[in-house]
């Protein structure tokens, strides 16, 4: 009896491991790979194109922001996002 519960344990461990071993892919990676690159080859290309129609335009001028506007900005909303979290975090604990 023991011997036979042994004999269809290793019968389902064999076609457990042909089953995983039959599962793997074969496929030709070069098949696949064929026009890898090129949506992104395609990208750069579009923005070279956009960015010197931009220069060669005549209306086209940079958006103008100095250095300490941009930190007087950056510290506000650093400032609302800390005030911010703090609050979700009190919140959380119940606390008004």
């Amino acid at each position: 009896m023991n011997e036979n519960i042994e004999h269809k344990i290793r019968i389902f461990v064999i076609l457990l491991v042909m089953g995983s071993l039959s599962s793997c892919s074969w496929s030709d990676p070069v098949r696949v790979e064929d026009d890898f690159g090129n949506s992104v080859r395609h990208m750069i290309e579009q923005q070279k194109q956009a960015q010197s129609e931009e220069e060669t335009s005549s209306d086209y001028k940079p958006t103008e922001l100095d250095g300490d506007s941009a930190l007087n900005s950056l510290e506000q909303y650093r400032a609302a996002q800390k005030r911010t979290n703090q609050k979700d975090s009190l919140d959380s604990f119940g606390v008004d």
